[in-house]
């Protein structure tokens, strides 16, 4: 839960809501620095446009003065927080009525559905760079392939929560989406990706032991780039492969022998890639 010191600072309290440490953060960096300075009897709805309109658009800045870089799902996530807070105070209030939020949603529930899956081709490439990368992010990476756990259920797991005698993960209820605990047998690869983590504190992948991994951004982006590097490297083939004996060839990509091919001394087969 979020708690107010004497010094009137919000303050994070042990709470079993999960997002609890994200709601604090956004009420300290968005939230509060905008609206702080109005009563909450004279805000309106016009005051929370701006806000969420500066969110939206990525013109908003935290304290510090450091852009946030906001987005329809961060004014979407904001505007929940708010509209929780209005209603907490109606719910404590004669008087108050708050203002009408229930137009202001950025994303429409048809824009969250996610359909978009990897390809076997990405998988491959994502194997085989993450194999090069350092540090615990690539082998979280290579983890969640083997287990199709959720993100933070993998980056937050501890080593108690790991059996090295059968070899499974229990996840406790405290840390799953629906409540109930979950017992995943690892595979070989799985469990082996564990060992080989270095036992640096009751986190198993983390960089100082302390606290899980983080900076998602930060690694996804070296990522995309070797992942860009890989299926380019990769997607020359022969196109026996795909139903020809003649082999395509772009001079401007390295062939799928590892070496620079002539555009004259190989058929290109166009047609027959298009049907693949």
């Amino acid at each position: 839960m979020i708690v107010t010191g004497a010094d009137g600072q919000f303050s994070f309290a042990p709470s079993a809501l999960r997002s609890a440490r994200m709601r604090l953060n956004t009420l300290q960096r968005q939230v509060l620095p905008t609206l702080s300075t109005i009563p909450v009897t004279d805000l309106r709805k016009s005051d929370i446009v701006r806000l969420l309109d500066r969110l939206a658009t990525g013109a908003l800045t935290d304290p510090k003065g450091k852009r946030i870089k906001g987005g329809k799902v961060s004014a979407d996530r904001c505007l929940a927080l708010i509209r929780k807070i209005l209603n907490w105070h109606k719910a404590r209030s004669d008087d108050f009525r708050p203002p009408d939020l229930s137009d202001l949603t950025r994303r429409k529930p048809a824009d969250a559905a996610r359909s978009r899956i990897l390809t076997d081709a990405e998988i491959k490439a994502l194997w085989t760079v993450t194999a090069t990368m350092p540090g615990p992010f690539p082998q979280l990476i290579r983890f969640l392939l083997l287990t199709g756990a959720r993100r933070s259920e993998a980056a937050e797991m501890v080593w108690s929560e790991f059996d090295e005698v059968t070899g499974d993960w229990s996840l406790p209820a405290s840390r799953d989406k629906r409540k109930k605990g979950v017992i995943r047998p690892l595979s070989t690869a799985a469990r082996a990706i564990l060992t080989a983590r270095p036992r640096l504190g009751a986190f198993v992948f983390t960089h100082s032991g302390r606290r899980p991994a983080r900076g998602y951004d930060k690694h996804k982006a070296a990522l995309d780039v070797l992942m860009l590097k890989e299926m380019r490297r990769s997607n020359p083939k022969p196109c026996s492969t795909l139903g020809s004996s003649t082999t395509y060839a772009d001079p401007h990509v390295p062939s799928w022998r590892g070496q620079a091919s002539s555009p004259r001394s190989r058929k290109p087969c166009w047609d027959t890639r298009s049907v693949a």
